[in-house]
């Protein structure tokens, strides 16, 4: 019996034939209508439990099987020869990695699951391949001990920082780190006269062409100290850089709203203080640093 978690019933296959023949022998969602129209969840056939079908479900197509987790579009095909495609019109997150587990690997002695805001297959081997988004990526059956495995493993790479040059573009900002401890020893509760105040677009701009170009103008070093410490404003900022946030107290003092302005640096100069470098095909990468190159505001190389 569910005790209400609507993945537990998910059924698990062990090959295409598999998922084939439960095809065939299950009887499919019913037809019927209300004001609205025709059910949409009329003709699909289950993956779980049957109260569960909008959400997990899949049909059969020119002789391949689409699998559907909480979507409007396959997040799986699975192909007669034994290839499974994981879509491009899939984004990443626990559930659906969790119903690609219970549904496709289970069999197979893998698992999919999410570390650091990526996707990863581990295999019944024990290795670890990057599943990248927004592209269609295949696994296929491996010749010699039917695991699954990609058809084209991707490089993936690590962040590391190149401390001297973030060194530099810090050195660059010192009249402003000065400023903002000064005002900060004073008035560590500086930034929350500015919680209910709204950016602008031109207020950003201001922002950005401030960390691009520095200045000792105490006017514009002011309105910057408000970006480092004022929560309604990094909330902007965060939104207007398509960067994950935090929703925490306003920073106060120096400490922290020194760390707040380091992070706006990272993320901002992602391409000129962190280096790529190439791991093992196969190895879980543990790279914290890829978050800062999430934002469209890079600095050109």
């Amino acid at each position: 019996m569910s005790d209400g978690n609507s993945m537990n019933e998910l059924k698990s296959f062990g090959g295409y034939e598999s998922l084939l023949k439960y095809i065939n022998e299950t009887k499919p969602i019913a037809e019927r209508y209300s004001k609205d129209g025709r059910s949409p969840n009329a003709g699909r056939i289950p993956l779980g439990e049957r109260r569960y079908v909008d959400m997990y479900w899949c049909r059969k197509v020119d002789g391949a099987v689409e699998l559907f987790c909480e979507s409007r579009k396959p997040v799986a095909i699975w192909y007669k020869n034994g290839t499974v495609r994981l879509t491009s019109d899939s984004y990443h997150y626990y559930r659906r990695a969790d119903f690609l587990t219970r549904v496709i690997g289970t069999w197979f002695g893998m698992k999919f699951y999410m570390k650091h805001r990526k996707m990863y297959l581990e295999n019944g081997d024990g290795s670890s391949y990057f599943i990248p988004e927004g592209v269609d990526y295949d696994i296929i059956p491996s010749p010699i001990d039917q695991y699954l495995t990609p058809a084209k493993p991707v490089q993936e790479y690590k962040h590391v920082m190149l401390k001297k040059r973030m060194a530099e573009i810090r050195a660059r900002f010192k009249p402003f780190y000065q400023y903002m401890q000064a005002v900060l020893s004073i008035d560590p509760e500086f930034g929350l006269s500015y919680d209910n105040g709204m950016s602008s677009t031109n207020a950003l701009v201001e922002f950005e062409n401030f960390l691009r170009n520095p200045t000792d103008d105490l006017s514009v070093m002011k309105e910057m100290l408000v970006y480092c410490t004022s929560q309604t404003h990094m909330r902007h900022i965060w939104l207007d850089w398509s960067m994950y946030y935090s929703n925490k107290d306003t920073r106060v003092g120096f400490k922290k709203a020194k760390e707040q302005f380091e992070l706006m640096l990272k993320v901002f100069y992602f391409n000129e203080v962190f280096e790529f470098t190439p791991v093992e095909i196969g190895k879980e990468v543990h790279d914290l640093n890829a978050k800062y190159g999430l934002s469209r505001w890079n600095v050109e190389k």
